[in-house]
């Protein structure tokens, strides 16, 4: 296991990079690039850190990144009811960062790696069944200008978008948090859909 961070300067490097990452990932005009390494930072840092802190720098993390909408949304609701809609899923990663957070310093590699796009997509497949705004909020939406990935959708709907997301994000970080030989590093390469992309 990596050393923990001796300072305050790499969790406030951590928190900005993933709140900035989020914030320009998604809205009306989202980079979608930046929503696949978003939450990097985050799982990177949890494991090094404790159950508190590793929660609070994924809830702030997402709360912020999710204030970008608030150019849109500002006309149709209020302040308090927007900032409150943000705790819920800001909430949801704070505790799947957990969950992968646990699993790392555990040393179970690949459920680490599984267990956050699959917690993820548990938590907005139950949002879209039971929210009159269906999947409105979907990670999947992100990626509507990255044609690749997309065709995936013909098979599994926007749920495998949102789970490749979110797999290339824990895997990045599991590779980076735990004792893996290098050697075995290359096999996480067929995870990550613009690998050979042109950007």
């Amino acid at each position: 296991m990596a050393s923990k961070p001796s300072n305050l300067l790499v969790i406030a490097a951590c928190l900005v990079a993933s709140s900035v990452m989020l914030f320009g990932g998604a809205g009306l005009h989202p980079f979608w690039i930046l929503t696949w390494f978003a939450a990097i930072p985050i799982l990177w840092l949890a494991p090094r850190v404790s159950r508190k802190t590793a929660f609070a720098i994924a809830f702030f993390s997402f709360a912020i990144g999710g204030l970008n909408e608030w150019p849109m949304v500002k006309v149709v609701i209020p302040v308090g009811v927007y900032l409150l809609s943000l705790v819920a899923p800001a909430c949801v990663f704070g505790l799947v960062t957990l969950l992968f957070r646990s699993r790392i310093r555990r040393g179970a590699l690949w459920q680490a790696i599984l267990i956050v796009p699959v917690a993820w997509v548990t938590y907005e497949f139950l949002v879209a069944a039971s929210s009159p705004h269906s999947t409105a909020e979907n990670f999947a939406y992100s990626q509507m200008n990255f044609l690749p990935i997309l065709q995936i959708a013909s098979i599994t709907g926007i749920w495998g978008i949102s789970f490749w997301v979110g797999l290339v994000a824990s895997t990045s970080a599991a590779l980076l948090s735990a004792e893996v030989p290098a050697r075995k590093t290359p096999l996480a390469l067929p995870i990550f859909p613009f690998h050979d992309c042109v950007l």
